[in-house]
């Protein structure tokens, strides 16, 4: 995962389903491991709340018909 500087998730009405792929929870957090700037849009963050990189952070999100999810 050496061939890019940053990963930016974008949200959209699919984030609900995409924030349960293992692969993205994976990517992101192996872009933080690798030092990757890493990134998320509206609702996406809660992909990387799924993956346990907001824990002790401050984020903003879009507050939408799912606001609550178990993270």
């Amino acid at each position: 995962m050496s061939n890019y500087n940053a990963i930016v998730f974008v949200g959209g009405p699919g984030t609900p389903l995409l924030r349960n792929i293992v692969i993205l929870q994976k990517i992101a957090k192996d872009a933080v491991a690798s030092g990757k700037i890493l990134g998320a849009i509206c609702w996406s963050p809660t992909i990387l709340a799924k993956a346990g990189l907001l824990k002790g952070k401050n984020a903003t999100v879009w507050y939408g018909p799912e606001s609550r999810i178990e993270c």
